[in-house]
């Protein structure tokens, strides 16, 4: 459990020196368009919009996330989405940073709700969250067909599992 949380920070550090690097780099077409995509999926999860999952998803991507590769869909994304949302209504992804390379997209999000409903087995607490999520998007044609999550699962268990006024 501390070893995915040092990845994280090891991965945000990395990434952050990257981007430091990086901000003069003028990007090919290619990877202006895939940030562009990327920009829209996110604020496709923040609406949980179906429509746009069917533009940018890709129907044989993958994730790999805790050492487990495992199928995603557009529906897929839909129903993870719905699930979040329902339990965090006022969520949302906010892009700490984003960069392209090559056909990859990086992205930083810290991602903001308040807990209204059972998420991950956790009654609902009221608590604000806020939880970052390091995600290597992998595009073709215009769609998302691969991802890698590195996501801070202790820190949100521990925001789930007390209470604010307790």
């Amino acid at each position: 459990m501390k070893t995915n949380l040092l990845l994280l920070l090891i991965t945000i550090a990395g990434i952050t020196i990257a981007c430091s690097r990086d901000t003069q780099k003028e990007y090919t077409e290619e990877e202006a368009i895939n940030i562009e995509i990327i920009k829209e999926y996110t604020r496709a999860m923040n609406e949980v919009n179906y429509e746009k999952f069917k533009e940018i998803i890709d129907t044989s991507m993958v994730w790999h996330l805790r050492g487990r590769t495992m199928p995603n869909t557009p529906e897929g994304e839909r129903d993870v989405q719905a699930h979040w949302k329902n339990a965090l209504p006022d969520m949302d992804y906010g892009i700490e940073i984003i960069f392209a390379h090559n056909d990859m997209v990086a992205v930083l999000y810290n991602y903001t709700g308040t807990h209204m409903d059972t998420l991950l087995g956790y009654p609902p607490t009221g608590n604000k969250i806020s939880v970052n999520e390091m995600v290597i998007n992998r595009l073709k044609d215009k769609k998302v067909v691969e991802q890698w999550v590195v996501f801070d699962f202790e820190h949100l268990k521990q925001q789930l599992a007390t209470r604010d006024n307790d």
